[in-house]
């Protein structure tokens, strides 16, 4: 009856672990060394690389400027009046302040979370000054933000007031004929805009559209932005300051604010479409980061595909924006340099490996006589690897732990998972290697008595240790070759597989392989591409066939639309 005996606990004799160790303190301190700086690189290059990346989204919607923004615009509904004439709307600022409403309501709540706040703008064809003196432009502009119209809140009047409604508040209803005298318009000029126009209140500016109709636009007042830093300026700069090249290399814009009271008039003051209504969103770049990308520009690819037409005549929203285009494009940048570190991080963890393989080698051989001697003495083999593994274990750890501290204070955040690998080959190679030699000193294996086999069995060790290296060698080679003459493959734009696809997110390495049967030869030479004429298929194709042609027997036959090489 054969009777499992319990397993026992390894037996430590810590006499010969302290002694070990102050017997190798060196070697053992080269280890410590570079687990340091191995798990330094390792814990630091991941967070950093995130954070390059933030920072490079961040950057590419800084760049963009008004191309990120996203913008919502809306056709007017028709004014006719049921007698005749166009009816003129009091409450036109109350129905944009709803227009926002709207566009915000429609916005999906991550999207909207890495927006700043809605702007309503209402800005009019651009007209020409048509005083004779240089070639400018003017634009009449209504903005409307969470804090109110710009012509009450963001400005101060420092000569005359605000624009006012055109017709008495009796009279806000009034109908102004389709043929009639054009429609008077009140607007206020800054500082800047007054001066190169020379005008003050209740000056009419001269204006006339592209079709050579005069506009009657009156100066209420002069105004002073309360904050010229103000982002929202931005979308119309020419509101505060004459903007050259605005309309073409020699031209300078100009701007005229409307009010909540004036707007219903520069309504009736254009034709139906003429006025352009929209709102926009500014992406805040603080709130974007290569995490959130991708979810941000499938919103937006949605909220675009789901918009209405231009060209249908309905008041429905109809959203436009590049910030989609500029994400993917920045996104496939992150791809290719993420894939490439990737490359060089594993590269170099590859190697800070293979190091510490070669140095709990050299620390196993230094040690070959006092483990032989202990293993004659009567220590166990699970003896001997626990007693290497508490020393390996007690070096690692407080490598690691170092350069994870020093990680830690030169980033924002530790990767732990890089650390992992270099951390377990720095525990188990020492003890595994210092085991197996003590194993292979005391075993009890006949060695051959002849100098001649003995020399050939070495020979043959090291033969096989030989080819294994040089198949590793090439194999590297042929990597980096393939990398050198491929590069890596950018991401596919779209589909399933695209940059956006989170079943292949990114950038791929290229895999070191020759070209397969099914290259661009085969596919044109079996009928993938359309027929050639007899003209130009009579010759060998890339196979070595010819295409075959029957003889016109009869009514003749057209000539086969498939190679018959294959």
């Amino acid at each position: 009856m054969i009777r499992l005996g319990v397993p026992r606990l390894p037996a430590i004799h810590w006499p010969s672990v302290r002694g070990r160790g102050r017997a190798d303190a060196g070697p053992l301190a080269l280890v410590a060394a570079v687990v340091v700086v191995v798990t330094l690189l390792a814990g630091a290059a991941p967070p950093l690389l995130r954070a390059a990346a933030d920072d490079a989204v961040q950057d590419a919607a800084r760049t963009a400027g008004r191309n990120a923004d996203v913008t919502a615009h809306a056709r007017w509904p028709y004014d006719d009046a049921p007698g005749g004439g166009r009816a003129r709307t009091p409450h036109l600022a109350a129905d944009i302040e709803d227009f926002r409403d709207q566009a915000v309501g429609a916005l999906d709540p991550g999207l909207r979370a890495v927006l700043g706040p809605p702007v309503a703008m209402v800005t009019s064809p651009t007209l020409k000054v048509t005083d004779g003196s240089l070639l400018r432009t003017f634009q009449l502009a209504y903005l409307l933000d969470e804090r109110g119209a710009y012509s009450d809140t963001q400005v101060s009047w420092i000569a005359g007031g605000p624009p006012a409604p055109a017709v008495p508040s009796d009279d806000a209803s009034v109908t102004a004929p389709y043929d009639g005298p054009p429609w008077p318009v009140q607007v206020g000029l800054s500082e800047a805009d007054a001066a190169a126009l020379d005008l003050g209140p209740g000056d009419r500016i001269p204006l006339a559209d592209q079709y050579r109709r005069v506009k009657n636009v009156v100066v209420s007042g002069i105004f002073r932005a309360t904050d010229s830093n103000d982002p929202t300026w931005r979308l119309a700069p020419w509101l505060l300051q004459p903007a050259a090249g605005a309309d073409g290399v020699g031209t300078t814009r100009l701007g005229g604010l409307l009010s909540p009271d004036s707007l219903p008039d520069a309504r009736l003051a254009f034709d139906q479409d003429e006025l352009d209504r929209a709102v926009r969103f500014t992406p805040d770049p603080d709130a974007l980061g290569s995490d959130t990308s991708e979810a941000i520009a499938a919103a937006l690819v949605t909220l675009k595909a789901t918009s209405g037409s231009s060209n249908v005549g309905d008041t429905t929203l109809k959203w436009e924006t590049q910030l989609d285009l500029v994400l993917r494009d920045v996104q496939t940048r992150i791809n290719a340099a993420s894939a490439q570190a990737s490359v060089l991080l594993i590269g170099v963890l590859a190697g800070a490996v293979l190091i510490l393989l070669l140095a709990a080698d050299l620390l196993a051989r230094r040690r070959a006589q006092a483990l032989t001697a202990a293993r004659q003495r009567g220590a166990g083999l699970p003896d001997l690897a626990a007693e290497l593994l508490i020393e390996s274990a007690a070096v690692t750890v407080a490598a690691a732990a170092a350069g994870l501290a020093l990680a830690r204070m030169a980033t924002p955040g530790v990767s732990l998972w890089w650390t992992i690998p270099v951390a377990l080959a720095a525990i188990a190679a020492g003890p595994g290697l210092g085991t197996l030699l003590a194993a292979r000193s005391t075993r009890d294996v006949r060695a051959p008595a002849n100098r001649t086999a003995r020399r050939w069995l070495r020979q043959t060790a090291q033969l096989r240790r030989a080819a294994l290296e040089a198949a590793i060698v090439v194999t590297a080679v042929a990597a980096l070759v393939a990398l050198h003459q491929r590069g890596i493959l950018p991401a596919t734009p779209g589909g399933a597989t695209g940059a956006w696809s989170t079943q292949d997110s990114g950038a791929a390495l290229p895999r070191a392989r020759p070209p397969s049967a099914s290259s661009p030869a085969r596919s044109s030479c079996c009928g993938c591409y359309p027929p050639l004429p007899r003209s130009r298929c009579g010759g060998p194709c890339a196979h070595g066939a010819r295409w075959r042609h029957s003889a016109p027997r009869g009514p003749r036959r057209p000539p086969p639309t498939r190679c018959r090489c294959w």
